[in-house]
């Protein structure tokens, strides 16, 4: 092994360490197989590797990497194929009962502009003006699909409680 393919697999090491869990999140948030999740978890990387983007700085990295994970998963979803099969995981299993999976499921049930900014702005602590920045949209398009996402989980839960 070469001392340039040993530094890529160190530097792909530490980017999946670093990385892996969030692009894993927003996979995940997209997608409903842990399997589809995997393969597209994996492409995103590949695509690191084809690509070696320059970065400013780790932020700048998790971006991209959040905005080539978001863009994998949307492109795997308009497949054909993927459209029309069922995963066997999703066939007859049974769904935890707390609220914590319930929220979860409500965020997954989004659309995706929805879903992304969501995820972005709670769980990874994003600012309006950085997911502008990122996703390439206007800061007040975002501040207007969070304030759409929460009326949308706010009326999907009071539902769920509703009939519970």
């Amino acid at each position: 092994m070469t001392k340039k393919s040993q530094y890529d697999c160190d530097y792909c090491s530490y980017v999946v360490e670093t990385h892996g869990n969030t692009v894993y999140k927003i996979c995940k948030l997209y997608l409903k197989s842990e399997a589809d999740v995997e393969d597209v978890f994996q492409q995103v990387f590949l695509t690191l590797i084809e690509k070696k983007p320059s970065f400013k700085d780790s932020e700048h990295e998790k971006a991209w990497l959040i905005k080539v994970a978001s863009n994998k998963c949307k492109d795997f979803l308009k497949n054909y194929w993927n459209k029309n099969t069922i995963s066997i995981e999703n066939v007859d299993s049974p769904i935890e009962e707390n609220s914590s999976n319930e929220v979860i499921t409500a965020v997954a049930a989004l659309d995706n502009n929805y879903k992304l900014v969501i995820f972005m702005y709670y769980y990874q602590g994003y600012s309006t003006s950085e997911i502008s920045e990122i996703l390439k949209v206007k800061e007040a398009t975002i501040r207007t699909r969070l304030k759409r996402a929460r009326e949308k989980l706010k009326e999907k839960l009071e539902v769920d409680y509703f009939y519970e």
